[in-house]
């Protein structure tokens, strides 16, 4: 959400969005930091970066859609929608990709 001075957002939309932020950001750091150490290092899960890239669009709308002293209602649907897309085709990759290691799971 937005941190300009005359930002009107409703103060709860402001707390969830930072919730679900940092929810994200945790996601992200619990699967990356085991691909740190040099001898565990793996690829990450696919659709990771589709995931993510659709919660932050969709919490960059949710300023928008709150922002009411701006004239962004279009362009705050199309990047919703976008975010939708982008997160349902992560999901369905994750869902649908199986194991990256090479080994078969049973």
């Amino acid at each position: 959400m937005g941190e300009l001075a005359d930002n009107t957002a409703h103060p709860a939309t402001m707390i969830a969005s930072r919730l679900v932020a940092l929810t994200a950001t945790a996601e992200l750091l619990r699967l990356w930091i085991p691909r740190v150490r040099t001898r565990t290092a793996g690829p990450m899960p696919g659709g990771c970066g589709l995931q993510t890239s659709g919660v932050f669009l969709a919490l960059a709308a949710v300023g928008m859609f709150e922002d009411a002293e701006t004239d962004v209602f279009a362009i705050a649907c199309v990047v919703s929608v976008l975010a939708a897309v982008l997160f349902l085709a992560g999901t369905v990759s994750r869902l649908t990709a199986g194991d990256r290691t090479g080994a078969d799971v049973a």
